[in-house]
């Protein structure tokens, strides 16, 4: 059970996104989002409704919708401000930016540690006490060219030490770059969070290398290594994706025995589609959707197995609950909706 409580603002800050001709934004409100996509910072008639109900604790690499007349046909979503249910000051709309696939992309663009900083006390002055760090890849904060040669654990760091931030999360991390510094800020900084979104897509080495995502499962495991080196309480989710092009039984078996290895507490898991203009929609040996099928729920029975496993863990912890807002699970008075320092709701 919960022993200490306390109440504030959840909150989220863009370090870094990626630079593109094909820009849109989109208007929202919390809850189920709807608004309106344009070209050219114009609202369109094209309308895009969806549902996040994760946000700022959980989101997988990229979200994609159909959208006529964006040039690519699809684009990847990411988030450039505000809170994961309660709105942070007015108007009481979030912006959210809206690219083309990463190919369609220039080059990541980070902001500044200054106006990092700057945001994110501004948002703690106004009561926030629980701020994410979102980017396309946080993990290379400040290596490109628009940066000021922050490195990304010297701005946890720097963030760590505002006075009245009782915690501190990130998203997303990608596994290539994820430094052992980094790791090591979990065992340093108090108020980082053993919760963590870590991509791993697929098990197999084989199949990684054909996504080009740039590390093998050597690398990943070690990454999972360090992390509960550092808080031996971490916990991970992590997307996965089953039928890509040419996946063998084996390679796919390989997804299963690294969800074991890993012991995620949760994950996004997809059958692969192709996207138009992508390496992959070109590869041959796609396979049956019905094989597709299948192996998602052999792999999503295997995953919600390790999600029970953790949640047995926790039964008769005591720990911390940030509290946010009135519980709309429960009926009566004084009873309040928060979250652990994992990221999970929380009603008391």
């Amino acid at each position: 059970g919960a022993t200490d409580a306390d109440i504030g603002k959840t909150s989220v800050i863009a370090v870094s996104v990626k630079s593109s001709a094909y820009c849109h934004s989109i208007a929202y409100e919390f809850g189920n989002l709807s608004g309106f996509i344009s070209a050219d910072g114009q609202l369109s008639d094209t309308e895009v409704k969806f549902t996040n109900t994760a946000i700022p604790f959980a989101i997988p690499d990229s979200f994609y919708y159909e959208i006529p007349d964006s040039p690519s046909g699809q684009c990847s979503l990411t988030c450039k401000t505000y809170s994961d249910s309660t709105p942070i000051g007015d108007p009481q709309t979030a912006l959210f930016t809206v690219t083309a696939p990463e190919a369609e992309c220039g080059p990541l663009l980070t902001g500044t540690a200054e106006d990092i900083l700057e945001e994110a006390k501004q948002l703690i002055a106004g009561g926030a006490k629980d701020i994410t760090l979102l980017g396309q890849n946080v993990n290379v904060f400040g290596m490109d060219p628009s940066g000021d040669g922050t490195s990304f654990p010297e701005l946890l760091r720097q963030v760590a030490a505002i006075p009245g931030l009782r915690r501190l999360r990130f998203v997303s991390a990608h596994p290539r770059d994820f430094s052992q510094e980094t790791i090591d800020m979990f065992a340093e900084l108090p108020q980082l969070m053993p919760r963590l979104h870590l991509p791993l897509q697929s098990g197999s080495d084989s199949m990684l290398k054909k996504m080009g995502r740039g590390y093998d499962m050597e690398r990943f495991l070690g990454v999972v290594e360090g992390l509960r080196k550092a808080r031996p309480d971490f916990a991970l989710s992590t997307d996965l994706i089953v039928g890509f092009p040419s996946e063998t039984e084996e390679e796919f078996e390989d997804t299963l025995k690294a969800i074991d290895s890993c012991g995620f507490m949760s994950s996004f898991s997809f059958c692969y589609s192709d996207r138009p203009g992508t390496r992959a929609s070109a590869m041959p040996c796609k396979i049956p959707h019905d094989v597709q099928l299948a192996r998602l729920e052999r792999l999503q029975t295997l995953q919600n197995d390790r999600a029970e496993a953790w949640l047995r863990t926790r039964v008769g912890l005591e720990t911390d609950v940030l509290l946010e807002s009135p519980s709309h699970k429960q009926e009566g008075q004084n009873l309040w909706q928060g979250r652990d320092p994992w990221g999970d709701p929380v009603n008391v």
